[in-house]
């Protein structure tokens, strides 16, 4: 049991784990609360240690020590930390593949662009290093890992999962880059569910490819439910030969909400 020793007076008084919990759940995160935050952090309690990795007064090498130990729990709190990923080394890079932990490699994933330089990350990392991590991340074999990093909008464009691959996994298209979409991945999405064809409807726009932008576009306004089509007249940005098919749809409101924004776009 830990004590605490008021100057005034001398006296000691215990101070049970209960209350060096709650005291480490609301502890301020200031370089003024730094000396009896180091001193929480000294008792060496890791479910203690965990509350407190994301508190300002903890410096860069103090999170590393932190790292160090070893204590899962208190790895998976400091990947939350904006300032430990961003200042994450080569060598944490490497124990975190050989860790394999998926709720560490998820955390990753989310935080991916602070890995590189161009989003104020890498303070330490290698580009190698930085590349090999999110390598490991995006062919993992639990989905859920993959699907964090496909669902990060600022990952690199060259770590974006094949869309096929993603269609296939059942993985969330929300956040989907679609500008690298091809004529091949547009045939791969024919017949596919309801689900798939709204999220491409609502990001047509996005390909880059003028073939296959053109492709989608037909498949999507020739799809026989209402809703796909739906989604792509609601789209703003959809491409203006896509109202112009649309205007003919046999769903009248689809068709007048196509010739209203040709009209008036």
């Amino acid at each position: 049991m830990a004590t605490l020793r008021l100057t005034a007076g001398g006296k000691e008084f215990p101070f049970p784990y209960r209350l060096l919990k709650i005291l480490a759940d609301n502890y301020p995160s200031g370089p003024e609360a730094a000396e009896l935050g180091n001193a929480l952090l000294e008792l060496g309690i890791p479910s203690i240690t965990e509350r407190l990795v994301g508190k300002e007064f903890l410096t860069v090498e103090q999170r590393d020590a932190l790292w160090e130990s070893g204590d899962v729990d208190v790895r998976r709190r400091l990947l939350h930390v904006e300032d430990f990923i961003s200042h994450l080394t080569d060598a944490q890079a490497r124990e975190i593949v050989e860790q394999d932990n998926v709720k560490m490699l998820e955390t990753v994933a989310e935080w991916a662009e602070k890995l590189y330089p161009a989003r104020d990350g890498a303070k330490r990392l290698s580009g190698a290093s930085a590349d090999m991590l999110i390598e490991h991340i995006r062919t993992h074999e639990n989905i859920k890992v993959r699907e964090a990093l496909m669902e990060n909008p600022s990952v690199p464009g060259r770590f974006t999962p094949p869309l096929p691959e993603c269609v296939k996994n059942g993985c969330s298209l929300a956040w989907y880059i679609f500008e690298d979409v091809t004529m091949a991945d547009i045939r791969a999405l024919d017949g596919q569910s309801r689900e798939v064809l709204v999220a491409l409807a609502e990001n047509v726009e996005d390909i880059t490819n003028p073939e296959a932008r053109k492709a989608a576009v037909a498949m999507l306004c020739a799809h026989p439910d209402p809703e796909v089509r739906h989604a792509l007249v609601e789209n703003d940005s959809a491409p203006r030969f896509a109202l112009e098919l649309l205007t003919q749809d046999a769903e009248p409101e689809i068709a007048a909400i196509a010739r209203d924004k040709l009209e008036n776009g």
